[in-house]
């Protein structure tokens, strides 16, 4: 069988509902109207929606697993600032 890669371009504007508690599915809101809207391409940080991501953000999720290895290396240290905070995305998390 052979495989066909294809994109598919997201640009424009969706509307979104941000989740913060993780509730969404309980309160149906699927279902619900949105109430937010972000033009793609893009982030939510860039467009002034929800939290400013930070080292002590509560999705930062791996973070016991980041401190035991690559994230507390010397040269990782300029993104790991409150004025410079940079996500990391390693290899190991995928």
């Amino acid at each position: 069988m052979k495989s066909i890669l294809k994109s598919l371009d997201l640009s424009g504007v969706w509307q979104i509902v941000l989740d913060p508690t993780d509730c969404g599915i309980q309160e149906n809101r699927p279902q619900k109207d949105f109430d937010l809207s972000v033009q793609l391409p893009g982030s939510l940080p860039e467009r002034g929606i929800g939290d400013t991501p930070a080292i002590d953000s509560p999705w930062f999720g791996l973070i016991d697993r980041i401190q035991e290895g690559e994230w507390v290396k010397p040269k990782y240290a300029p993104y790991r600032t409150t004025t410079n905070f940079k996500m990391p995305f390693f290899n190991c998390w995928v």
